[in-house]
C-alpha cells in the first residue's frame, strides 16, 4: 500500500495548473485533507507528493470448521378423514 506525504519545499504553498480536460485546478497545502492526495496525484500533481511504500500487514484466517450440520424440518403429515 502506498502512502502520500507533501514534500518539505511545498508545504504552505498553492500550486495551480491548467489542466485540458477539467480547466483550472489549485492544490492548497493548507487545506487540502490527507484523504484527497491521491486524486490530486491522479490529475498531475506527482512532483508535489512523495511516495512512501507501507508493508501490507500480514492477516491470519481461521476459518472455524465445527460448523453444526442443518437440521431436517419434519414433514408434516395430512390428517385422514375418518369415515
Amino acid at each position: 500500500m502506498k502512502k502520500l506525504k507533501v514534500k518539505s519545499q511545498y508545504e504552505g504553498l498553492r500550486v495551480t495548473r491548467n489542466d485540458m480536460r477539467v480547466g483550472k485546478i489549485t492544490f492548497d497545502a493548507n487545506t487540502v485533507k490527507e484523504e484527497h492526495y491521491q486524486n490530486y496525484y491522479d490529475l498531475g500533481f506527482t512532483e508535489i507528493f512523495e511516495v512512501i511504500e507501507e508493508e501490507p500487514k500480514k492477516e491470519i484466517i481461521v476459518e472455524d470448521k465445527l460448523v453444526k450440520p442443518k437440521t431436517k424440518r419434519p414433514v408434516r403429515r395430512k390428517k385422514k378423514d375418518e369415515e
